[in-house]
């Protein structure tokens, strides 16, 4: 496995590509700059070097500026254009993400009862919980079920035969 080159960059040294395919909302970009005010950034910042082009991390870019940050660590590449695009395209590709395993709503759940208010909502938790519940159609507590149209207040259950997990009916 190669190993990359880490350094301290200035930010207004960094080139954003123009090709870059991924945008964020103002919403979820005020979530990504309170992950970091929290937790700092845990996700490399990849650029190459040969032109200080930002690859992967233009979000995160985004979100020191807003903060008022002028230095970033970043990852140091050096690839052709053509291999520049193909690493930005990769590291944002869906198709080789992973995804949540069934436990995501019971961590979520446990977060949820630890964690103040304004840290919940300021890292945009309850839009994931709400997510992936639709997603998995499966219940927020023993009584309430998130529909199309909102949460659904309800007490009837059943129970998977192969899981033994109760869901809302």
């Amino acid at each position: 496995m190669k190993m990359h080159e880490m350094k301290v960059v200035k930010i207004s040294d960094l080139r954003i590509a123009g090709y870059n395919p991924r945008c964020i909302s103002d919403e979820a970009l005020k979530g990504l700059t309170e992950s970091i005010k929290r937790f700092g950034i845990v996700q490399h910042i990849v650029i190459n070097g040969a032109s200080n082009t930002v690859i992967c991390g233009h979000q995160r870019v985004k979100a020191l500026q807003a903060i008022g940050e002028t230095e970033a660590q970043v990852v140091v590449v050096d690839l052709s254009e053509s291999e520049e695009k193909a690493l930005n395209i990769t590291m944002n590709n869906p198709a080789i993400e992973g995804e949540f395993a069934d436990n995501l709503i019971d961590l979520l759940d446990e977060l949820k009862k630890e964690m103040p208010v304004e840290q919940w909502d300021g890292l945009l938790l309850d839009e994931l919980e709400k997510e992936i519940t639709m997603k998995l159609n499966i219940e927020l507590s023993p009584e309430k079920e998130i529909t199309e149209e909102g949460i659904k207040e309800s007490s009837e259950k059943i129970t998977c035969p192969f899981c033994n997990r109760e869901f809302l009916k």
